[in-house]
C-alpha cells in the first residue's frame, strides 16, 4: 500500500489524486489550506487521514482545520504542532515525528486494514495502532 503526504497546496493536489488511487491506504496533509481550496472531495474518500497543522498558522487556523475534520464522514486525526506557523520553521523535527507516527505498522508491513472512521482532535490522542475515540 501507498501513503501519500503533501504540504499546503501540495496537500490539495496530492490528497485529491490519492483519493482516486486504490493503491493508497493513508493520507497525510500538512498545513492543509482548507479555507483557500475546496477539500470537500475528502468527504467521499475512505482512506485513513491525518492532518498536521501549525497552531499559529495565519493561513490555516487550527480551529478551522478541527471544524473541517469534524465534517468528514470518515473522520481525521488532527495533530497540531505547538508554536508553529504555516512554514513550520524550527519545527520540522516535530512535523517529521507526526508523519512517522501517522504511518501505522500495518502499512509498513504491507497489510492495510479497513479505513478508520473516527476523529481524534488532540495531539495527545492514541497512536496510529491504537483504537481512536470519537
Amino acid at each position: 500500500p501507498l501513503v501519500v503526504a503533501g504540504y499546503s497546496f501540495g496537500a490539495y493536489v496530492g490528497l485529491k489524486v490519492a483519493c482516486r488511487d486504490s493503491r493508497v491506504a493513508a493520507l497525510i496533509g500538512i498545513g492543509v489550506p482548507v479555507a483557500l481550496y475546496d477539500f470537500s472531495f475528502l468527504r467521499g474518500c475512505d482512506r485513513r487521514l491525518t492532518l498536521i497543522c501549525a497552531d499559529r498558522d495565519r493561513f490555516v487556523p487550527l480551529a478551522l482545520v478541527m471544524a473541517f475534520a469534524a465534517t468528514l464522514p470518515g473522520g481525521a486525526r488532527v495533530l497540531p504542532v505547538p508554536d508553529a506557523e504555516h512554514g513550520f520553521e524550527g519545527k520540522l523535527a516535530e512535523v517529521a515525528g507526526h508523519v512517522a507516527a501517522s504511518i501505522s505498522p500495518d502499512l509498513i508491513s504491507g497489510a492495510a486494514p479497513p479505513p478508520s472512521s473516527t476523529l481524534v482532535p488532540e495531539s495527545a490522542g492514541p497512536g496510529p495502532d491504537e483504537p481512536r475515540k470519537e
